[in-house]
């Protein structure tokens, strides 16, 4: 009885140390789990770290490049803006330079006219303008004798007392009779002119011309019909007017130095 009691113990005591072996090899292997588990958390929390690392350079880049966007966008606009000024100037440079070429050509076409006026006249081109110079002192002096004469014929005048008033008025009328004549013959220029608006200053005023609100211009170069203009505006020594484009000749554009003369002219 005791042998069975004592085999019953000794197999009792194997299973136990037999559970027990197999239980420690278990909880070894849910520790390596565990473990195991534990680094692979681990390395994912260091992913994640790593990755909202990464989307927070990403925003900050992204930032960066819209501010960059903008920037740039600004920059263009001013570029854009600056070249559409420099067009504008290029093109105000080419009607001046048209004008400058203009004026050139007219100046060579004078020189050109002084020159065959002067065949036979021994005086060089380059001379003219002190021999002009000459002439002018001598018509001053020559003026200056008229006005001395004036003077006399004045006293004389004044010894003449039946006639005297008589002889003012008439002399008052001839005087303006030349201005009248001498004003309707006279022709203007044109010294500017705005493109972009249309109109054009001419240098004839209420003051140095017949112009009236009711004067016809006409523009001619060369001896060539350009067009008409219509009164603007009337001042003492210049006149504005509009570029009638209805009578402008195709083709053509006014020009400063072209031509201008009074159509209607006011009667002696």
């Amino acid at each position: 009885m005791k042998a069975i009691f004592y085999i019953l113990s000794v197999l009792v005591i194997g299973a136990s140390a037999y559970f027990a072996f197999e239980n420690k090899a278990k909880l070894l292997n849910e520790r390596a789990a565990y473990d195991k588990a534990f680094a692979t958390n681990a390395n994912v929390t260091a992913s994640i770290k790593t990755t909202q690392k990464n989307l927070d350079d990403t925003k900050q880049a992204l930032t960066a490049s819209m501010a960059k966007h903008e920037e740039l966008k600004a920059t263009k606009s001013n570029e854009e803006a600056k070249e559409r000024s420099h067009l504008a100037s290029i093109e105000k440079y080419e009607t001046e330079i048209e004008d400058h070429d203009a004026k050139l050509a007219e100046f060579a076409e004078i020189e050109a006219k002084v020159k065959e006026m002067m065949k036979g006249i021994a005086i060089p081109f380059e001379e003219i303008p002190s021999e002009i110079e000459k002439l002018e002192n001598k018509r001053k002096g020559l003026q200056k004798e008229f006005e001395e004469l004036e003077v006399t014929i004045a006293g004389l005048e004044k010894n003449v007392s039946s006639n005297k008033d008589e002889i003012a008025r008439l002399q008052s009328r001839l005087v303006d009779m030349r201005q009248r004549i001498a004003r309707n013959s006279l022709q203007g220029r044109i010294t500017a002119v705005d493109p972009v608006w249309g109109f054009v200053v001419v240098n004839l005023g209420d003051k140095n011309s017949n112009i009236t609100a009711q004067s016809d211009l006409l523009v001619y170069r060369d001896g060539v019909f350009l067009g008409r203009l219509d009164i603007q505006s009337i001042e003492p020594t210049q006149t504005i007017s509009d570029i009638d484009l209805k009578h402008l000749r195709p083709g053509q554009r006014i020009r400063p130095g072209d031509t201008v003369i009074l159509a209607k002219t006011v009667g002696n």
